[in-house]
């Protein structure tokens, strides 16, 4: 079964429905779910995979633009956005038809009470989701609102309703026991931010009867010049937690500097770590959550002119003692100009799709051993490929600065890091660079 069997693109009321055939690993009865954490592959009850992670959705995307990418965008308030909802079929047989229903909530308001005290923002008909294969639907949603406390984030609920063929069953109206117990609800949560401030905010959060000793992981990938954000002059970022949060540090990391009098650090180093950050003890019902600004500092314009129409990237991950591959995260995607405020309004937004552009795409996309890794080339050029695991640390490297000529290639990865270990299940990242930039999808290994 090819990657990209059938494309059906459907435009109306800003509403846009995308459909993609996969291959799948194995073969359940026909049943529609949406993945509460990259390890999901729809089970509840005993077989449950997300334990108390199950609050930031993978297969809940909110975007700047209307181009898909697993990686997440910081909405702007008062800005439109685009919400990427991703339903999965296990079963060979298509589905039968139902509505994408999608809502949002101030954070620790009314998430006992749902539908209730949630606000709609879209439906979207659905019809025939492959067998074996994933459909993608988007919703578009004109103003992002502010949270009415600021600093906090705010809660996407996507629900799949299919009264007849695939019943919701979890006991309501809270999310608490809704999203885990069934499949067909998921929860992702957003943190706004204000236009054209170059400060990012990203919520930590802990739930559960047990302390957790939690890491925030910062890295800054290189860009197709072969820089960091941390090759430019000048440049820094500053990670706000909070007298709160800072009071539960221990002082320990690598890469990073404390700021003197202030609950801060300053990030000195591409591959930064905050660690032993000690959350208390909660219950099932709560979450423990704090919220870290994260403030990228810019030279003055002049500086900047040979940067002019760069993007970089860089991740923000929130990692514990149980969940060591990742509880949550977000990439930013930082578009460079030497015309915005002295060089200190950068925006975070969406780059043009160079996946897209380059058709990347791996053939399966959730495999439990080998794939075959596929692109397109406008013009000969030198290449490297390589794979990452959720943390950003290299697992394999395909191809290094290799001269590929114009058109189609592919190469294939067997599931293997660069010892030939067979990798763990989870999510990975396949980059293929190129003089016109980096381009990055995702790939799931499931043993």
């Amino acid at each position: 079964m090819h990657y990209l069997a059938r494309k059906v693109v459907r435009a109306a009321m800003g509403l846009c429905l995308l459909t993609f055939t996969l291959a799948a690993t194995s073969v359940f009865g026909q049943d529609i779910y949406m993945q509460d954490c990259p390890s999901d592959i729809g089970n509840t009850g005993a077989g449950y995979a997300c334990g108390s992670n199950w609050f930031h959705s993978p297969d809940v995307v909110l975007r700047l633009t209307p181009v898909y990418s697993p990686l997440q965008d910081a909405p702007q308030a008062f800005s439109p956005a685009y919400i990427f909802v991703t339903l999965r079929n296990r079963g060979p047989q298509p589905s039968c038809c139902g509505n994408v229903n999608l809502y949002y909530r101030d954070a620790s308001t009314g998430l006992s009470n749902f539908p209730a005290d949630w606000t709609p923002i879209g439906s979207i008909p659905v019809c025939s989701i492959p067998g074996n294969g994933t459909t993608t639907v988007m919703f578009t949603w004109p103003s992002v609102p502010p949270n009415a406390t600021p600093g906090q984030h705010f809660c996407l609920l996507a629900r799949w309703d299919d009264d007849v063929c695939d019943p919701i069953t979890a006991p309501g109206p809270s999310i608490y026991s809704l999203v885990p117990g069934d499949n067909n609800i998921v929860h992702k949560n957003c943190l706004p931010t204000t236009p054209g401030k170059p400060r990012q905010s990203f919520s930590v959060c802990h739930k559960g009867p047990h302390a957790a000793r939690t890491r925030l992981r910062l890295k800054a990938w290189l860009h197709g010049n072969g820089r960091t954000l941390f090759d430019i002059s000048g440049f820094r970022v500053k990670v706000i937690l909070g007298d709160a949060l800072f009071a539960l540090w221990d002082g320990s990391g690598n890469g990073i500097q404390q700021v003197a009098g202030e609950p801060a650090v300053l990030v000195t180093d591409p591959d930064a770590l905050i660690d032993g950050l000690n959350l208390p003890a909660g219950d099932d019902a709560d979450f423990t959550n704090f919220i870290v600004n994260v403030e990228m500092q810019y030279p003055d314009a002049a500086d900047l002119a040979e940067e002019a129409g760069n993007v970089y990237t860089w991740t923000l991950a929130q990692e514990d003692d149980d969940y060591p591959d990742g509880v949550d995260g977000m990439a930013f995607e930082v578009h460079m100009s030497d015309d915005q405020d002295g060089g200190a309004g950068k925006r975070v937004a969406a780059a043009p799709d160079l996946a897209t552009t380059l058709a990347l795409a791996a053939r399966p996309n959730i495999t439990s051993g080998s794939s075959i890794i596929s692109f397109v080339l406008p013009e000969r050029a030198e290449v490297s490929m390589a794979v990452y695991d959720a943390k950003g640390t290299l697992v394999r490297t395909l191809l290094a600065k290799v001269d590929r000529p114009a058109g189609a290639g592919e190469i294939e990865w067997d599931g293997r890091s660069s010892d030939g270990t067979p990798v763990a299940s989870g999510t990975y990242f396949y980059r293929l660079t190129t003089p016109a930039g980096v381009a990055e999808r995702q790939i799931k290994i499931v043993r």
